[in-house]
């Protein structure tokens, strides 16, 4: 299996595009697939740097209705109008960030030639290839604090958000079994919960998001960093991590877990 990130928030190339946004490509023996879109367009020009064309994927998998997932989806359509586009319904709710308490839109654009090229889904859905997407996600072990200021509008209030319109990609080939997350904003301890429950087993590789980044790091949020590196440690599985983690989390976690901790970038390429 290869893994390409197309876009990330930093980059150790030059010749490749950084923004804050997420979006991997991922090649199996069967299928082509694109999960999520970065914030632009931008993830197109990595892509064909690393000679990666959009138009030939067939599956597109959409992590969470934030911009930063999903702000490269017109740029998607306009290159490639067949492979399904599977986004929980609940991803095109009013979603706001109320950093220094101001309002800030951070949901999906809504374009009507966006989102009818959506497959909306209403939770699970097996994709074939051994290959499924899960949701409901209700565990709250470790909850990173930063979700705190992340909100759902409805009319002029706004409400916690709960991450309903969050999924997951799993991938099964041969002896590996692939976990892909956008930011694990319900919490990457519980994410692999859920899929524990679903499968009856451990991930041999996850690549995924911790949104753990902070401007201002306390004790509190120290103590969830060692308490999530440890749960994570105990699954043996490897994790290929960044976008929304932040370096001073990478460093803490990875003092608990080693190498079983790594770090991606725009233009890395990840052979499993």
């Amino acid at each position: 299996m290869k893994i390409i990130v197309l876009m990330e928030d930093a980059s150790e190339n030059k010749d490749y595009l950084c923004e804050h946004g997420l979006s991997v490509y991922v090649e199996t023996a069967d299928r082509k697939i694109i999960f999520d879109t970065g914030a632009s367009g931008k993830f197109a020009v990595n892509a064909e740097k690393k000679g990666i064309d959009p138009a030939k994927a067939d599956t597109v998998v959409i992590s969470h209705g934030h911009y930063d997932h999903t702000g490269g989806l017109q740029c998607l359509i306009g290159i490639n109008g067949h492979a399904p586009i599977y986004i929980q319904r609940k991803a095109t709710g009013e979603f706001y960030s109320l950093k220094d308490e101001v309002p800030r839109y951070i949901g999906m654009d809504k374009d009507k030639s966006i989102t009818d090229r959506l497959e909306f889904l209403d939770g699970n859905k097996d994709l074939g290839d051994r290959m499924f997407i899960f949701t409901g996600v209700k565990g709250r072990r470790l909850r990173q604090r930063g979700n705190d200021l992340l909100k759902l509008r409805f009319g002029e209030e706004y409400v916690q958000d709960n991450f309903e319109h969050e999924q997951y990609l799993f991938i099964s080939e041969g002896k590996k079994r692939v976990l892909i997350s956008g930011c694990a904003h319900n919490g990457i301890v519980n994410i692999l919960d859920e899929y524990r429950k679903l499968r009856g087993e451990q991930p041999t590789h996850v690549i995924s998001g911790f949104h753990t980044i902070r401007k201002c790091y306390s004790g509190e949020d120290d103590l969830l960093l060692r308490l999530t590196a440890e749960e994570l440690k105990k699954t043996n599985a490897v994790y290929y991590t960044g976008h929304c983690t932040g370096e001073y989390a990478i460093n803490m976690m990875r003092k608990i877990m080693g190498p079983r901790l790594q770090t991606f970038h725009s233009g890395d390429e990840i052979l499993i």
